[in-house]
C-alpha cells in the first residue's frame, strides 16, 4: 500500500470503539492522538498515517463527513469499516467482504432501481496479498471479493434479498458505502471498503439479529482490518 495519508470512516460508534480498542493493544498509547469520545483518533505506522473519523448512520452523515474529512485532512486514499447484511445466500455472520463494487440502489422505488455502479479500484492482486496478510492474524478469516449494494432501507424479507442477489450479483447490503465512494469518486481519492456480515435474515427479528451478528463479529473483525491496513 503507496498511499502516506489514510482515512478510515466508521459509521457506528460500537463500530468505532471496537477499532479504537484494537489499535491500543496494537500501538504505545503515547502513539495515539484522539480519543472515542471525540470521533477521532489517528497514529502513524511504518511511516503511514491513519485516522480514524466516526461518521453517524446514514447517507447524508456518511456524505458530509467524507466531504469534511477529505477538505481538512486531505488523504490519499479513504478506508470505510462496517457492518452490511447478507444477501448472498451463501454468506454466513462474521464473513468479510472487501468490495470491489459498490452498487447505488433505490430500494424504496418500485421497482427498484440501479442509479449506478461505482468501483473501489480493488484488484484481484491487491486482494489476494491483503488476504494473506490478513489471515496471519486472526483467529478465523473468511473473506471474499465481491460486490455490495447501497442504500439507506433495512432489508428484512429473505425473499427480497435473495432476489436482489440473483437480479444484480450483490452479495451484500451496506448503508452509507454509495454515498463516500461518490464523494470519493468526485474529488478523485481511491475508495475502499471493508464490511463484516452481521446477519442474514434469518430472524423474524432484524435488529436483534444484527445487533447479536455485531456483538460476535465486530473484535475478530476489527483485528483483521487492522491488520489489513497497516500491513
Amino acid at each position: 500500500m503507496s498511499f502516506k495519508k489514510i482515512a478510515i470512516l466508521v459509521p457506528l460508534k460500537v463500530e468505532f470503539t471496537g477499532l479504537f480498542q484494537v489499535a491500543t493493544k496494537f500501538q504505545k498509547p503515547q502513539n495515539i492522538i484522539g480519543s472515542i469520545k471525540e470521533k477521532h483518533f489517528s497514529f502513524e505506522h511504518e511511516e503511514k498515517q491513519f485516522s480514524f473519523f466516526q461518521t453517524g448512520i446514514g447517507i447524508k452523515r456518511a456524505e458530509a463527513k467524507t466531504l469534511e474529512v477529505i477538505q481538512k485532512f486531505q488523504p490519499d486514499c479513504i478506508w470505510e469499516f462496517g457492518t452490511a447484511g447478507a444477501l448472498n445466500p451463501e454468506l454466513k455472520g462474521g464473513e468479510f467482504i472487501l468490495a470491489h463494487t459498490v452498487l447505488e440502489m433505490d430500494l424504496k422505488s418500485r421497482p427498484i432501481k440501479l442509479i449506478q455502479k461505482l468501483s473501489t479500484e480493488l484488484s484481484p492482486e491487491l486482494y489476494k496479498d491483503w488476504q494473506k496478510a490478513v489471515d496471519k492474524s486472526v483467529d478465523n478469516f473468511f473473506g471474499t471479493y465481491d460486490v455490495i449494494l447501497s442504500d439507506d432501507e433495512n432489508i428484512s424479507d429473505k425473499v427480497v434479498r435473495l432476489k436482489l442477489f440473483k437480479e444484480h450479483g450483490a452479495d451484500a447490503v451496506t448503508w452509507e458505502s454509495a454515498s463516500v465512494a461518490k464523494v470519493c469518486k468526485a474529488h478523485n481519492i481511491p475508495f475502499h471498503s471493508f464490511r463484516f456480515i452481521t446477519d442474514v435474515g434469518n430472524e423474524s427479528d432484524l435488529m436483534a439479529e444484527f445487533k447479536k451478528g455485531l456483538e460476535k463479529h465486530l473484535n475478530n473483525s476489527a483485528k483483521a482490518f487492522y491488520s489489513l491496513i497497516t500491513s
